[in-house]
């Protein structure tokens, strides 16, 4: 009889216990499919009968951290994870605890980090068009390219290859980088890639002399990296190789003057001006090559100053200034030689230094300024 009784209650109290530990939770609810960020999402469960807690878990736990709140819970993911998690809710009281099914979320990657472009690190000035390529980035579908500044050109292309059609007149340095873009959204930008779009013009200005019939003037306004190779043609089937030359023509007609510049750097450019060559009678057409900021135009006072003689040895007699004046002595790459300050209408000046060849002579005072050459021997 009591083993019977012992029996019986040890069945109720097995009975009671199994009532008290919480029933299955029900499996969690919310986004099974995410993008890679610093996002917070929240899920659900329909709860678990007899719980007196809920435990929120994510595997791997480096993807992100819960908040709980009952039957729901906030989870941060921390934005470098991405990949398949697994979220879990457990049901507790104090006689036990049970888990719930697992929900399986995938954190979608954002496009990872593309190589910097390659490319030309040099340009030259003018130049059309140039491709700049990256390596592909993992999880992009596409990407974004920038040019800076804005001012140099545009860039096209959403690959991994991208088109640079550069504005005529930039010179200077320019950036290029690129960043993947899927539909999570774009990645980090690359590292920076640097251009250094090189100067070079050949343009030249060519006016009459306003004192001298039939003497033209062509400023040389030609710019990029020293030392430059320079060729003139005349349009008249002759050319030179000089920065500064002179030229005369035969007989007066319409002539395509063409310069021809090569940088050290390689860069080449061209310009031509067709201008009327005038002539009266029989004299001589004159076409002299001056430096960029010599100004060749003159006054009639200017006119009148005489440099000689011509060509000269170991001293060059200037006369009829007129006024105080400055003196600058130029050798044909446009580089100053000689600076004075000329006190008296007349001036001696000593060029024994100086090598054999051509050289210009600029005077200027308030007058305006005026350029002669002239020849040392």
């Amino acid at each position: 009889m009591k083993k019977t009784l012992f029996i019986i209650s040890m069945l109720l109290a097995s009975q009671f216990l199994f009532a008290q530990v919480p029933s299955q939770p029900g499996i969690p609810t919310g986004d099974t499919s995410l993008c890679q960020g610093p996002n917070t999402s929240i899920y659900t469960t329909t709860g678990s009968s007899n719980a007196s807690s809920y435990m929120w878990n994510v595997i791997p736990a480096s993807a992100g951290t819960f908040t709980v709140n009952g039957t729901s819970g906030s989870i941060t993911w921390l934005p470098g994870y991405f990949g398949t998690v697994k979220i879990i809710v457990i049901a507790a009281n104090f006689f036990g605890q049970t888990t719930s099914d697992t929900l399986l979320v995938t954190i979608n990657p954002l496009p990872q980090l593309p190589s910097a472009p390659t490319g030309p690190t040099v340009i030259c000035q003018g130049s059309p068009q140039t491709d700049f390529v990256i390596n592909g980035a993992a999880y992009a579908t596409s990407y974004q390219w920038s040019l800076l500044p804005i001012t140099a050109g545009t860039i096209a292309g959403t690959g991994a290859t991208a088109t640079v059609a550069w504005a005529a007149n930039f010179i200077g340095t320019a950036k290029i980088f690129a960043r993947g873009l899927n539909t999570c959204g774009y990645g980090n930008v690359s590292d920076t890639f640097y251009v250094n779009v090189s100067e070079v013009s050949a343009q030249f200005l060519l006016y009459a002399d306003t004192n001298v019939l039939h003497h033209y003037y062509a400023v040389n306004l030609a710019s990029g990296s020293t030392p430059m190779i320079y060729h003139w043609s005349w349009g008249d089937g002759t050319d030179t190789t000089a920065p500064y030359p002179s030229h005369t023509y035969a007989i007066a007609g319409y002539y395509n003057i063409c310069l021809d510049v090569t940088t050290a750097n390689g860069c080449i450019a061209s310009y031509c001006d067709t201008f009327n060559i005038q002539k009266n009678g029989n004299s001589i057409i004159s076409v002299d090559v001056i430096p960029q900021g010599t100004t060749a135009v003159t006054e009639n006072k200017l006119s009148s100053i005489i440099v000689s003689p011509n060509p000269a040895q170991d001293f060059l007699f200037i006369s009829n200034l007129g006024e105080k004046s400055h003196l600058r002595i130029l050798d044909f790459t446009g580089k100053t030689l000689l600076l004075k300050d000329l006190n008296s209408l007349k001036a001696q000046i000593d060029i024994s230094n100086l090598a054999s060849g051509m050289y210009l002579v600029e005077l200027s005072n308030t007058s305006g300024k005026t350029v002669r050459k002239f020849l040392k021997d």
